[in-house]
């Protein structure tokens, strides 16, 4: 009778549905693809986060240039797609002199495109007295198609930080 009963037991099926290493190799695989569409959509913040850094330093360079020099006066303008050094003297006339902004081949930088930038508060161009205090808050945005990042400039400490 035991016999007959071991016999008759039905016998379970382990090849019906997936085995571990199947499991692992189908999160790995979803793993991949998902890293590889975020760094897609990275790529094209960055170039906004890269550019929102190269201004911040050539406003630091030119808050700098106010600090270490008495006679000149030193200024960024902004334009839609690029900005620009220049150099005033005393009685607030151009000077012709050209100043190259740090690792640029000229005192004007053009932004990549589609970025734009937008002057949110403060006039244009920005101008520091000779201790580095900018003359107002300016508010500056950065934007390209789908982000966009701000960023103040303190009045009374030439301060940059992010909004």
């Amino acid at each position: 009778m035991y016999r007959h009963f071991f016999l008759h037991q039905k016998q379970h099926d382990f090849r019906k549905g997936f085995t571990l290493i199947e499991m692992i190799s189908v999160l790995l695989l979803i793993g991949i693809l998902s890293a590889s569409v975020y760094s897609v959509y990275r790529s094209n913040n960055m170039i906004v986060y890269g550019e929102v850094a190269a201004l911040k330093n050539h406003l630091r360079f030119v808050q700098f240039l106010n600090l270490a020099n008495d006679r000149y006066r030193y200024r960024m303008v902004l334009y839609e797609t690029s900005y620009q050094l220049l150099k005033y003297d005393e009685d607030d006339s151009p000077v012709a002199d050209e100043i190259f902004l740090p690792f640029e081949n000229s005192n004007t930088r053009t932004l990549a495109n589609p970025i734009r930038i937008t002057l949110l508060n403060g006039s244009n161009p920005i101008k520091y007295d000779c201790w580095g205090s900018p003359e107002t808050e300016y508010r500056i945005q950065l934007s390209d198609n789908t982000d966009s990042l701000s960023f103040k400039i303190t009045r009374n400490t030439g301060f940059i930080e992010d909004l």
